[in-house]
């Protein structure tokens, strides 16, 4: 797959040039608080397991994208970077109501990206010259590439992956990223976060209602798809989002909106982007200025 290119010959694993945002959940039973909040079922999250989740409106758009994890009993919760702090204020206006509350982590935290980095970690504990790690390991990258956050200061040796490589692999795997594709006017089914992000079988939680009617009885009017571009001679612009056209008859019609893009070594360019479902078909030709977009593959 195209978005392994991050990973060298040399190593499984690299270091990401980032971290996430980490807080943990205290109080009489915060696990189950959560469960009343969170869109995912949290029921049986075990030692060392973790489980990404959207935080909801209640009418179901998009609030925060976050991690739980379990960890020697403990509760802890993730998020991307510079994210945490809105969407711990927005849990602890739920959680106070089950007298738990939420305290920020201001430890080191360490993300690790690629299919190996367990495995490092394993080999670690295993030499003599190193102090066993026993900081929380959680497998959340937000990435919807393989890896894990360590609250600890690690990986150092496996080399820091670049970031231009690491969201051109995002955009090749199709994971939403908070502020891009997640946005307050989002539902969860127009990006493709349904189970185990979203629940349709557990109890009640914030945005529940909507959830379930959509998906007894309706569908989302945009979907999120992967895009292609060949090689352009002019960049487009830095910042997003950017308009998606379709090019009528007599025309171009606005049918959606091009929210990440990254250039490959190639020099093609991949994109995401949030469109009308009745442009949201493989082949289908899209543009954005003077660049032709492809979609490659329909992701909600």
């Amino acid at each position: 797959m195209e978005g392994e290119l991050i990973i060298s010959a040399a190593v499984s694993w690299q270091r990401a040039p980032w971290t996430l945002d980490v807080a943990q959940a205290q109080g009489p039973d915060p696990l189950g608080a959560l469960q009343k909040v969170v869109a995912a079922d949290l029921r049986g999250l075990a030692h060392g397991e973790t489980k990404g989740t959207l935080l909801l409106h209640p009418k179901g758009q998009f609030r925060a994208l976050l991690a739980v994890g379990v960890w020697q009993g403990e509760v802890w919760l993730l998020a991307p970077q510079g994210h945490g702090g809105l969407a711990w204020d927005q849990l602890q206006r739920y959680l106070q109501f089950s007298r738990c509350h939420l305290s920020f982590w201001n430890g080191p935290c360490t993300v690790l990206v690629g299919s190996g980095w367990r495995s490092a970690l394993q080999a670690r504990d295993t030499l003599a010259s190193e102090k066993p790690l026993q900081a929380p390991v959680f497998s959340e990258t937000f990435t919807g590439l393989p890896g894990g956050v360590v609250l600890a200061d690690v990986g150092r040796e496996g080399g820091e992956a670049d970031p231009q490589e690491l969201e051109l692999a995002r955009i090749q795997a199709g994971f939403p990223a908070w502020g891009k594709e997640l946005t307050a006017d989002v539902l969860p089914q127009e990006v493709g976060l349904r189970e185990p992000w979203v629940s349709l079988s557990k109890g009640c939680y914030v945005g529940q209602e909507t959830m379930a009617r959509l998906a007894t009885y309706g569908h989302v009017n945009r979907l999120l798809v992967r895009l292609k571009a060949q090689k352009v001679g002019q960049p487009l612009e830095a910042t997003g989002p950017l308009t998606l056209f379709f090019a009528g008859e007599n025309s171009a019609k606005p049918v959606g909106r091009l929210t990440s893009w990254a250039c490959s070594p190639r020099g093609e360019l991949w994109a995401l982007g949030l469109v009308h479902r009745t442009f949201a078909q493989e082949g289908q030709e899209l543009h954005v200025d003077t660049v032709t977009f492809t979609v490659q593959a329909v992701l909600a």
